[in-house]
Parts: structure tokens; sequence; C-alpha cells
């Protein structure tokens, strides 16, 4: 994954005191170590820009880095002709100004003026050129909060167009909605989709090397707590786990949607629910029943934030903790277990109609989430849209079912407290498909900076109400 380069630049007019005070220098010094924390590179220009004939050149060396993102210091008040050269370079840009030394006597930056000078300028005349202001200095909260969601944000904006989804199979029988448009969702997000036959994976599965399964199988083992299944089901495992890395690999795919089942069962006697919840802990976003666009929403989480991403179904509601349980059958990572750890067995789903003579099958990555802060995010409208919340990973009325599962509460929208009432009537109103992709952390601010510079919609929560609306 490439990183993001951010250009930095100042500018002033001689009139006023930028230089005195080193604004430019002390700025941009921080501002370096912020950026490496975020694994972003900083395209400096070296001094202060006093003329729209210096702008030119410091546009013209930014175009020729490839900046991603441009980032503009009003250091001072400065010339409204200084800003047109770096307008011109149609970049998403920050408009940042800084706090005057003093509040009495002459007037030193006069920056916040530079600032609104300059948006207005962009408004009026560079309306393809999006900003975001920032104020203060970097190494205090007042810059560093929403520099940090730009920088996450950025992040998803430059690396998303251009990856490559495996979609493994097909979408699952009947589960119609999570259809969608292959030539929209490249056109509104850049994605490739890669089609890839579910007998493909069942090649490589048996051209994966025993010593391979071996490592894997001990990869397996030594991740969970608990392991109730056959090594026979562990090396099955191990080479489902093997082929989707051969596929990453021959395809060069970012992430991979895979069909599930029937053909898993019918071919392999299995479900590869533990192998999913491999590859998004080794850092290769899987989702299952063949659901691309919930992959593509949980390889947009784990590139803003690099941990794992997992998907879930709504299955319980309590009035009473105003909780959802949200579960599926068994690919929940083991990062997400809680003290108890992940144990591995017998796959309940598959195996909870069969008599006590019947041999078992699997393997299931049996969890209860951790308790803590997590971050719904699904795309929606074939790439166009989202619907986003977040929520906490709380006790909930019981121990979750059999599977990967864990009670959300606490649920907000946009920093606002929404019921769980309030989450059935949106997803009623909207259709919302019912694979919940769902990260770690409140991130939710950074999902709606993302949506904003990439021209997608944020769908807004409904009230529920005791009639029909």
């Amino acid at each position: 994954m490439r990183l993001l380069r951010i250009g930095v630049v100042g500018l002033s007019f001689p009139n006023f005191e930028a230089k005195k005070h080193k604004v430019w220098e002390k700025s941009s010094e921080k501002l370096k170590i912020i950026a490496s924390q975020y694994q972003a590179e900083l395209v400096l220009w070296p001094s202060i820009l006093e003329s729209a004939e210096d702008s030119k050149r410091a546009a013209n060396y930014f175009e020729s880095q490839r900046i991603d993102f441009l980032l503009i210091q009003a250091s001072s008040f400065f010339l409204g002709d200084v800003i047109y050269p770096l307008l011109a370079l149609e970049k998403n840009t920050g408009l940042w100004f800084v706090p005057e030394p003093s509040y009495g006597g002459e007037l030193q930056l006069n920056s916040l003026t530079g600032f609104n000078l300059a948006t207005s300028i962009c408004k009026k005349f560079s309306s393809s050129v999006q900003t975001k202001w920032f104020f203060g200095t970097p190494g205090e909260p007042s810059f560093d909060e929403p520099f940090s969601i730009t920088m996450l944000a950025l992040k998803a904006v430059v690396t998303i167009p251009g990856s490559r989804i495996g979609q493994i199979g097909e979408i699952v029988p009947t589960f119609d909605n999570l259809a969608y448009d292959e030539g929209k969702l490249k056109e509104s997000l850049g994605v490739e989709v890669v089609q890839i036959t579910v007998d493909e994976l069942f090649n490589s599965y048996k051209q994966v090397p025993q010593s391979r399964i071996g490592e894997l199988v001990h990869d397996l083992k030594q991740r969970s707590s608990r392991v109730l299944v056959e090594d026979i089901w562990l090396e099955k495992t191990a080479r489902v786990i093997g082929a989707m890395q051969m596929l990453k690999e021959e395809y060069k795919l970012d992430a991979a949607a895979v069909k599930c089942w029937p053909e898993f069962q019918s071919e392999l006697d299995m479900a590869p629910c533990a192998a999913l919840a491999f590859a998004n802990d080794i850092d290769f976003p899987s989702g299952c029943e063949g659901d691309l666009v919930g992959t593509l929403s949980m390889l947009i989480s784990h590139r803003i934030t690099g941990t794992a991403p997992t998907i879930n179904d709504p299955v319980a509601f309590d009035e009473g903790t105003e909780a959802i349980q949200m579960w599926h059958c068994g690919p929940g990572p083991a990062s997400w277990a809680d003290d108890e750890g992940q144990t591995l067995a017998y796959h309940h789903t598959l195996n909870r109609r069969k008599s006590a003579s019947e041999p078992l099958s699997g393997v299931s990555s049996d969890i209860s989430f951790r308790q803590g802060a997590v971050t719904v995010m699904r795309l929606e409208d074939d790439g166009n849209q989202l619907f986003v919340f977040e929520a906490n990973v709380v006790k909930g009325p019981g121990k979750p079912f059999a599977g990967s599962g864990g009670w959300f509460g606490d649920f907000t929208s946009d920093k606002q407290k929404v019921s769980i009432k309030d989450f059935v009537e949106t997803v009623g109103a909207y259709g919302i498909e019912h694979h919940y992709p769902v990260c770690r952390g409140h991130i939710e601010n950074v999902y709606r900076e993302m949506a904003s510079w990439m021209g997608l919609k944020v769908l807004p929560f409904k009230q529920w109400k005791p009639y029909k609306q």
C-alpha cells in the first residue's frame, strides 16, 4: 500500500511578522512528527511564499512530487494572487490559520483574515477544489484532532481507488439484497472486481504444499485458546487459507468475498469460517457469503485502522439492556476475542441437524467479542452512499450465541444517541443489507470525512415512531 503524500506550504506578506516569529519553521518541524505517526510523507516547500512567482515555483514542485493533499498555512496575511497557482493544482486542500502571538498592540500576523481571503477565493474561483480548515499549532489538540481525522480519511481516499477485490464465487443463493453493479462500483470508487470461480479456489486447495499446511495448522493452534476439533479439520482449514493466499498472489488481490455455501459443504464437508477469521487477522480482509460490497467496506476499515475487521448479522434485540446482538456463524478473528480467547470448534450451523451418531464437521471460530468501542460502516447503492454508526460491545443480557458475536449497545450517530428501535427503523427505511462490517474503535468522524472528500452520501438515522412513517 502506497503512502499518503501531503504537500505543505506557508504563505505570508512582508508587512506582517511571520518570519520574525518563525511561524512556518516551528509549525513544519512539529508537523513532521505528527505525519510520521500516520505513515504519511510530507513534501515541504522550504520557505514562505510571498509572491505569485514564488507560488508558481512551489506549485510546479508539488506537481512533480505527485502529492495527494495540499496543506496551505496562512503564516500571516498574504495577497490573494499568491494562492491561485496552488489552487490550480486541483488537489484536496487544507487551509490553516494560526494563533496570534498577542491580542493587543499591533496586529502581528493577521492569519485568520488570510485564511478568510483564501477560502473565499477558492469558493468563488476554484469550485473543483474541496477544502477543510485547520487552526492552531501542531502538537496541540485544536490542531491535532481534526488533522488526525484527515490523515486517516485520506488513507482510504488515496488507497481504495485501484484496489482489487476478489469475488470468489457468486453471492450465496437467495441473498439477492447483496447484489451490486460492478461497473457503478468502479465508477464511484475506482475499485476493480476480479471474478474467480469457486472451482479455482478448490483447485488451489489441492495444490497447497504439505509443509505450508503444517505451518498454518501450527499458527491456527497458536492463536487459539482451545481446539475442540480433530487435526483433519484444521488441515482442511489450513488448505483453504493457503488456497486464498495463492489466489491473492496470482490475482494481486487486496481483499476477497468468498461464497462459503453450498459448494464448500457439498465438496469439502466444511465451512471456511475459521479460514476467513484467520485471513482477516493477517491483513487480508475477507467477507463471507459472497458479499463483495461488505468486503470492500471491511477493506476500507482495515486501510484506516490497520486492524482486523469482521462482519455480522443482527440476530437478537433486547429492549431491557438497549442492546442488539451482532453475530455470525464463525468468521470472527481471534484478535476480537475476550479473555476466554478463540475456540476452534465443530461448526454449529453445519452440525445442528445431525443425529448423535453422525460425525461432526467444521471448523468455526467461536469467540465472544471483547468489550469496547466499535464502528459499523457499510457502503450502499453501488458505492455512492454509506451507512455508519458507533457503538460499544457491552455485557448484554447473556452470553452471545455459539459462533462469533457480541452485544452492541450505546449506539450513536454523529455523536448523537440513537436507540435500538431507531436502528431498526433506519434499517427498514433504507433497506440496509443484513451484513454489517465492523471495526474496533470509534472512527465515525473519519468515515464521514472520507465520504465528504469522495462525494458519498451519508445516510441519516431515522427516529422510531409507533406508527408507520
